[in-house]
């Protein structure tokens, strides 16, 4: 992250908890775990990362920054964080971040949790939020109308105010012209450019069979990120995993319906 200063925000003690590490989704940042974070703070010691190239950092000059890079920079944060062994929570792109990682370091990760992802996104068709950001407006007169253009997807229909106050604030930016932006535009060209969920989001069916640890998937009940019959592939590859579906919600739980995220959490996490 080029033009971020280096830093840490805690997010409760240590004091001898276990550690777990939030990973967010592809367009997401740190913040996105606020309505989940405190309860679980109470028992863990939390850290919330923001991927390279998300939040207010630019695009990584390198050129990095790609699936790959993203699990490589994972590793590198929680062996600076001294994190021998931890939870890894991982929300759409950050939990399938977690299979290859998990896979990769069966040693280091306790539990894995996936929040409305499985070992693809999706099914064979976009869904239409994906393909309706191949299309999005580069920008907006009002909160207003990027609110009214968000709820148009079955992503932000039902998503209560705090959820949606969370979106509009890591997503956009007002100028000096009064316009609103998109923060991620970065991210929002290399969609449009590649249209390749492929590469976005390369399926990890392959990594399936080396996961030693429990791992939790939740799938909301209105979600078509991950679509039922994945959600099921994805469980019975795995050798210890526990499918939660929580009705009537989308792709975002922890911004949609904390309070029930929280509890399953609480009751598979150590």
């Amino acid at each position: 992250m080029p033009d971020v200063p280096r830093g840490r925000v805690p997010a409760g003690s240590p004091a001898g908890r276990p550690h777990a590490l939030l990973v967010h989704g592809w367009d997401g940042t740190a913040r996105y775990w606020d309505l989940v974070a405190p309860a679980l703070a109470e028992r863990y010691h939390l850290v919330a990362v923001t991927l390279r190239g998300r939040g207010k950092s630019g695009v990584d000059p390198t050129g990095r920054g790609r699936f790959d890079d993203h699990v490589s920079d994972l590793d590198e944060v929680t062996r600076q964080l001294g994190f021998e062994r931890f939870v890894f929570v991982g929300a759409s792109l950050g939990g399938m971040l977690g299979l290859p990682y998990t896979a990769r370091y069966p040693n280091r990760v306790e539990r894995l949790v996936l929040a409305d992802i499985g070992a693809q996104l999706g099914g064979d068709r976009p869904s239409s939020y994906y393909a309706g950001m191949l299309n999005a407006p580069e920008e907006f007169r009002s909160r207003d109308e990027i609110e009214r253009w968000l709820r148009q997807w079955s992503l932000y229909v039902k998503l209560p105010r705090q959820g949606m106050a969370i979106v509009l604030r890591e997503h956009f930016q007002k100028g000096r012209d009064g316009r609103w932006t998109w923060r991620f535009a970065g991210r929002l060209r290399e969609l449009q450019r590649t249209r390749s969920r492929d590469e976005l989001f390369p399926s990890q069916w392959h990594t399936l069979s080396r996961i030693r640890c429990p791992v939790l998937i939740v799938r909301g009940g209105r979600s078509e990120s991950l679509l039922p019959e994945i959600a099921e592939r994805t469980r019975a590859g795995l050798r210890d995993a526990l499918l939660v579906e929580i009705p009537d919600c989308s792709h975002f739980p922890f911004l949609e319906r904390p309070r029930e995220l929280t509890t399953i959490l609480r009751g598979f996490l150590p």
